[in-house]
């Protein structure tokens, strides 16, 4: 009666570490990489978008600027801290998607 215990146990032991080493394997193999790309597909939104942005920004000061060549003395300071507010973010959305 031991000895069928025993062998039930090392059995069902068996079964569960197979089953782990299974679930560890989908895990790695299949369930990150699935959260990874959910991941990366809206930063790769958020980066073009933000590229896009930096370069109207860019293009509608320069624009503003020719036509209207004295407001730069008021907004020059304005215009100086939104490009690098959006040079910021776009470093920090290119060091995330760096980090995939």
């Amino acid at each position: 009666m031991i000895k069928a215990k025993e062998t039930k146990e090392a059995r069902e032991t068996d079964a569960f570490r197979f089953l782990e080493r299974e679930f560890e394997g989908t895990f790695i193999e299949e369930l990150i990489p699935g959260i990874l790309h959910n991941f990366a597909n809206p930063l790769n939104g958020i980066i073009g978008r933000t590229r896009l942005l930096q370069r109207r920004l860019e293009e509608t000061i320069r624009k503003t600027v020719e036509a209207f060549p004295e407001s730069e003395r008021t907004l020059s300071e304005d215009h100086a801290r939104l490009l690098k507010d959006i040079d910021l973010i776009t470093h920090e959305s290119d060091r995330l998607f760096d980090l995939f």
